[in-house]
């Protein structure tokens, strides 16, 4: 019973963390006109040059 249950989850862990790593790292969509917005809106700024210690980054995704 014990092996049975390590083998179905070792099969649903193996599918499907591949599956959610490659969709975690790979974009969906063509990222340059939002690279061209984002320089031109913050030029050479990074995210060290800010006065503060916390910063909130608010992403989510345009096409749903």
């Amino acid at each position: 019973m014990v092996l049975a249950a390590g083998l179905f989850l070792g099969l649903i862990f193996g599918l499907s963390i591949p599956y959610l790593y490659s969709k975690v790292n790979n974009s969906s969509y063509n990222r340059a006109s939002l690279d061209k917005i984002m320089k031109d809106l913050l030029g050479d700024f990074n995210i060290k040059d800010t006065l503060s210690d916390e910063v909130l980054i608010v992403a989510y995704d345009y096409n749903s």
